[in-house]
C-alpha cells in the first residue's frame, strides 16, 4: 500500500454507519534533498479498487508543502486551484476528482534551487481543513512528516454497498426494523439507515433503537434547541416524543398551588416574628407604656430597619465590637439614626432589657445620647439612638462641634 521503504499501517481513526464514512490515518509523501540534485523521496500508493471505498471529492484536498514544487496524484497538479486556502505561498492545494479509485502521490521534480533552506516537500490527500500552513513545515528535515503528521494524514473514504442499489429487492443488507435504503451520491450503491426518532446499526436485527428525545434533553442543553417542547412536558415515544402543553385546569391547579405555598410561609413567617416579639418582652413593654404614660419610644420592625439600613449595607456601619455592629439609618420620617445590632444576649436578661428601654428612653439630657426605640421581633433585639455627628467627647461637652 505504500512504497519507499518498506510497508507502513494504515490506522482506522472513525467509521460512521450514518454516513457512510471511514477516517483513515494516511502517511504523506515526501522528497527530501541532501543538495540541489540529490534526494530521498518515499511515495504513497494507496488503492481502493475492488473495495466498498471511494475517496469523499467534497472532504479531502491534495495538499503539497514546499518552495518551488509541484506535486502529483493520479494525474492532479497541485497548482490546479487558484485561490484555495494554501495560496502558493509555501504550500498549494487541489480538489480530488469523483470516482478516484488510486490515489499514487509523486514528484515530478529532480532538483532544488531552494534546499537550502526548504530541504524537504511534502505531498497528501487530507481532510479539508486539518492542515494550515506553518513556516516551520518548511524547515529542518521531515520536521513535519515527525511532528504534525507523524501519525499520518486524515483521509475520509465513502463507503456503502456497491452491488445494489435502493430499486432492487434489498432483502439481504437493511435487515433491522425502523430502517430504510439510502442510495449512495459517491459511486454506485446504497446505504442502509435508521429511520427518523432511531439510531444504531441498521445492518444486524434490532440495530436501529429508540432516541429518547426527552432524557437527552435533560442530559445535555443543546438538544433543548434540537427538540424543542417549551413551557410542555416531554413524552418519549418510539421514534419520536411528544411535548404536552399544560392544560388551563393544570395551569391553575399549578398556581393555586404555588399561591398556597407562598401564603403558608408568609403565615410561618409571622407566626415566627410574633414569637420572637413576646419573647423579648414586647408585650410587656406596651403594657408599661401604658401604665407609665410613655410615648417616647418607638417599636420598628425588622422590615423598617432593614430599609433604613439599606438591608445592613457595609457602607452604613459607624463601628463594630466585640457585642455587635452599629449601623447609620435614616427612618421614614427622615429622621438620622444609630441602630446598634447586638450578636448575642443573655435570655435570663430579657425583662430587665425592657425596663431599660423604658427609662432609657425618658432621658433627655444634651450630652446622653438618646434611645429613640427598639426592634423586637427578630431573635436578638436591636437599639435605635439619635444619630450625633462625628466629634471628641471633649467637643461635644465644651460646645466647639
Amino acid at each position: 500500500m505504500v512504497g519507499g521503504p518498506g510497508d507502513v499501517a494504515i490506522s482506522v481513526a472513525d467509521i460512521s454507519l450514518e454516513l457512510g464514512e471511514i477516517r483513515v490515518l494516511i502517511p504523506v509523501s515526501y522528497i527530501c534533498f541532501t543538495s540541489s540534485v540529490e534526494s530521498a523521496t518515499t511515495t504513497v500508493l494507496f488503492s481502493l479498487r475492488d473495495t466498498p471505498f471511494l475517496p469523499s471529492p467534497g472532504r479531502n484536498r491534495f495538499t503539497v508543502i514546499g518552495c518551488d514544487t509541484l506535486g502529483l496524484v493520479g494525474g492532479i497538479s497541485s497548482a490546479s486551484d487558484d485561490g484555495s486556502p494554501c495560496t502558493g505561498t509555501g504550500c498549494c492545494e487541489a480538489s480530488i476528482p469523483t470516482n478516484l479509485t488510486a490515489l499514487n502521490v509523486t514528484f515530478p521534480i529532480n532538483s532544488s534551487s531552494v534546499w537550502g533552506f526548504n530541504p524537504c516537500f511534502y505531498a497528501m490527500v487530507a481532510e479539508v481543513g486539518w492542515y494550515s500552513f506553518r513556516r516551520r513545515d518548511l524547515i529542518g528535515q521531515l520536521g513535519f512528516a515527525t511532528e504534525r503528521a507523524k501519525n499520518g494524514a486524515p483521509f475520509i473514504a465513502n463507503w456503502a454497498v456497491r452491488n445494489g442499489s435502493c430499486l432492487e429487492p434489498r432483502n439481504y443488507a437493511c435487515v433491522s426494523t425502523n430502517s430504510y435504503c439510502d442510495n449512495t451520491s459517491n459511486g454506485h450503491g446504497y446505504l442502509c439507515k435508521c429511520s427518523l426518532g432511531y439510531e444504531g446499526n441498521a445492518y444486524i436485527n434490532n440495530g436501529c433503537q429508540d432516541i429518547d428525545e426527552c432524557m437527552l434533553r435533560e442530559q445535555n442543553p443543546k438538544y433543548k434547541e434540537l427538540y424543542p417542547c417549551r413551557n410542555g412536558i416531554c413524552r418519549n415515544t418510539q421514534g419520536g416524543y411528544n411535548c404536552k402543553c399544560l392544560s388551563v385546569s393544570a395551569a391553575v391547579m399549578i398556581s393555586l398551588a404555588c399561591f398556597l405555598a407562598m401564603q403558608l410561609q408568609r403565615k410561618r413567617h409571622k407566626k415566627e416574628k410574633d414569637e420572637y416579639f413576646k419573647q423579648n418582652g414586647g408585650l410587656k413593654l406596651y403594657d408599661e407604656m401604658r401604665s407609665r404614660q410613655v410615648d417616647t419610644v418607638r417599636v420598628l420592625t425588622e422590615k423598617e430597619i432593614k430599609i433604613a439600613t439599606d438591608n445592613y449595607n457595609e457602607d452604613r456601619v459607624l463601628g463594630c465590637g466585640g457585642h455587635g455592629m452599629v449601623y447609620r439609618g435614616t427612618l421614614d420620617d427622615h429622621r438620622e439614626v444609630a441602630i446598634k445590632k447586638s450578636k448575642v444576649i443573655n435570655d435570663n436578661c430579657r425583662d430587665e432589657f425592657v425596663n431599660e428601654i423604658i427609662i432609657l428612653s425618658q432621658i433627655n439630657h444634651r450630652n446622653i445620647v438618646r434611645l429613640l426605640g427598639c426592634c423586637l421581633d427578630i431573635y436578638i433585639p436591636m437599639l435605635v439612638y439619635e444619630f450625633v455627628s462625628n466629634g471628641t467627647l471633649y467637643e461635644l461637652l465644651h460646645g466647639s462641634w
